[in-house]
């Protein structure tokens, strides 16, 4: 029987899954909180090679059952040892051919992975589409599709996954459109504040990011309430994400708001159109009453942290909305603020290569703080315009892959034009620490001219290229770079007028713990 991660011999494994048509209808059960339905998949095989067998992914536990009905083709069913069901053809489908399968389901309600489908392999993700017919139409759910009242249908096209939940009754709905995409966001009634605002936020982030990168990855997006406590957000399914303490709105700033609407939209390109590997919650304090929480809210819980590489990507992309938009959330440097605290205190932050320390706060310190840490000195060496296109490219050529920093190293040399294997190695897999410090500066006048030396040393365990700027008392300014092959460098300034204060990393990019000026 084949391993968790790997596929019988006999199945094909496509470098694209075919692109498969799901058409469902669903009742819910209310006694047993279960779904029962009818399926209908159809998919065509893409592929150069005849197909003879595809894996069904449906676990049989929790009282969940599957029943296959012959249609058109004859098959057969079987379940192996790693909760997927095999079902072979009695006739391979050839390349350019089509097959239907047709089944009766019973499982427990889900926000995602509650029907069967095709598994192709835990590196390939679908963009299927979705026709999906549930009892009580529109009124008592949210989907990541549109309603269609001519089919009386739930509607997705390309759709990784087709999200499901039921709607409270508390709740009201508000909605817009922008580009083609269907905004809408549930709240109660003392959560009406800070719907509409994030309405408006949503809507200003996917106009911003189809600017950018050409495309939204859904045909909707919703904003639903999640723990009553001011804890941030988090993605649900393709479409659909949880805003936390929205009933606390007027508590914080209301940029603070539009930035985590602008970074919980970043995780729809980050984690579902780019795929990303689910890790277990660490056991901490701060995780195990996360995890009592949403129990009770009614969420599930426990599908983990995303990598780091798409956490510090998503941010870097909210950051250029946040930058654009003129938002008032802090520099760059405070979203690193927990990896710091994390080198304070001794923590091995490695990104790759070696599990993580249990016990630690992972989600802060590595997966967002650090992650984001190394995205942005990545960008800062190969220059941001270079990054841009660089996100542009992953997004562009990797839709339904998962980027690994392999790819991003390899995209990142294309763009700067030299090898950057010690700077990944450096940033990925190790726990080095970045750390310069202006060590003097010392200023002469000759002839009208100022002339300033400045002497900037390492002090830590990585190099690289750090930007120092001399600002003058007639409002100019000069910038260079640190020599990473240096323990010292020396940078000579040269103005007309005196000089006024020199700065590490101006624009507080870099995880830099201490700072020093003149």
């Amino acid at each position: 029987m084949p391993a968790t991660n790997s596929l019988p011999r006999d199945i094909l494994r496509p470098p694209g899954a075919p692109r498969t048509t799901y058409d469902i209808e669903v009742r819910y059960i209310e006694q047993t909180k279960h779904l029962e339905g009818l399926l209908e998949i159809q998919f065509e095989n893409n592929s150069s090679e005849a197909i003879s067998s595809v894996l069904i992914a449906w676990p049989s536990k929790q009282g969940s059952n599957i029943e296959l009905h012959l249609k058109g083709t004859e098959v057969s069913l079987e379940e192996n040892s790693d909760a997927k069901h095999v079902i072979t053809f009695a006739k391979p489908v050839q390349p350019g051919h089509s097959a239907e399968l047709s089944f009766s389901f019973e499982g427990p309600l889900r926000e995602r992975d509650w029907h069967p489908r095709l598994w192709w392999g835990e590196d390939v993700l679908a963009f299927d589409d979705y026709i999906v017919r549930i009892e009580g139409g529109d009124s008592q759910w949210i989907t990541s599709g549109r309603w269609d009242p001519a089919q009386e249908a739930f509607i997705a096209e390309g759709a990784p996954c087709f999200g499901l939940l039921r709607k409270r009754k508390q709740w009201l709905i508000i909605e817009d459109e922008i580009r083609g995409v269907l905004v809408r966001v549930a709240f109660s009634k003392s959560e009406e504040v800070c719907a509409r605002h994030c309405l408006k936020a949503a809507c200003e982030a996917i106009d911003y990011y189809v600017d950018w990168v050409g495309f939204y990855p859904a045909c909707s997006f919703w904003i639903i309430p999640g723990i009553d406590k001011p804890w941030g957000g988090g993605p649900l399914a393709p479409g659909i994400v949880l805003l936390y303490g929205m009933s606390t709105f007027d508590e914080s700033e209301k940029d603070d708001w539009t930035y985590l609407t602008a970074h919980e939209i970043g995780h729809q390109y980050w984690g579902e159109y780019i795929l990303t590997r689910y890790m277990p919650w660490p056991s901490t304090p701060f995780f195990k009453t996360f995890e009592q929480l949403t129990n009770a809210a009614g969420f599930e819980s426990g599908r983990g942290l995303i990598e780091w590489l798409h956490l510090g990507m998503g941010i870097y992309m909210d950051r250029m909305f946040a930058q654009q938009r003129g938002l008032d959330i802090g520099p760059p440097r405070q979203r690193m603020r927990f990896y710091l605290k994390g080198v304070a205190e001794g923590i091995d932050t490695t990104l790759e290569g070696r599990p993580y320390p249990k016990g630690i706060d992972y989600n802060n310190i590595i997966a967002h703080s650090k992650g984001f840490a190394a995205i942005s000195a990545f960008a800062q060496v190969i220059g941001h315009q270079a990054f841009e296109r660089v996100v542009f490219r992953c997004l562009r050529e990797y839709g339904g892959q998962r980027v690994t920093s392999g790819i991003l190293q390899s995209l990142c040399e294309e763009e700067y034009g030299q090898p950057l294997d010690e700077l990944f190695e450096d940033w990925v897999r190790s726990s080095k620490v970045l750390d310069y410090r202006i060590s003097r500066s010392r200023t002469v006048s000759v002839d009208g001219e100022y002339r300033t030396e400045v002497v900037v040393a390492c002090h830590g365990t990585l190099r690289m290229p750090v930007p120092v700027r001399a600002e003058f008392e007639d409002g100019m300014a000069d910038q260079r770079v640190t020599d990473p092959s240096l323990d010292e460098t020396v940078l000579v300034f040269r103005s007309p007028a005196p000089i006024k204060r020199i700065r590490l990393d101006p624009e507080d990019l870099l995880p830099l713990p201490e700072r020093e000026a003149s």
